[in-house]
C-alpha cells in the first residue's frame, strides 16, 4: 500500500481503513487527545508570529492586544492545514 504525504489523522484513516472520527479515537487511545491538541494549538500559535500578514489581518479586524491573542490562543494555519 502506498501512502501520500499526509497528516497523522489521514494516515490512521488509511492504515486502519476507518473514517475521520474513528481515526481520531484511535489516536486518542494511542497518545491521548489533550497532548495532541495542545501541540497542534502551539504549532498554530507559533505560526501566527512567523507570518506578519496574519498579525496584520488580526489588527485590521480590531484584535490588537497581544494579551488577548495569547488568552484566546489565536493561531495561523499557513497553507490552511498541518500537512503543509
Amino acid at each position: 500500500m502506498a501512502f501520500c504525504d499526509c497528516d497523522v489523522i489521514r494516515f490512521a484513516e488509511l492504515y486502519h481503513q476507518v473514517r475521520f472520527p474513528q481515526a481520531v479515537a484511535l489516536l486518542y487511545q494511542w497518545r491521548g487527545l489533550p497532548p495532541l491538541l495542545h501541540q497542534a494549538a502551539g504549532f498554530y500559535r507559533m505560526q501566527l508570529h512567523r507570518h506578519g500578514e496574519a498579525v496584520a489581518y488580526l489588527y485590521q479586524r480590531g484584535v490588537r492586544s497581544p494579551e488577548l491573542i495569547e488568552h484566546m490562543r489565536i493561531g495561523y494555519a499557513p497553507g490552511a492545514c498541518l500537512r503543509a
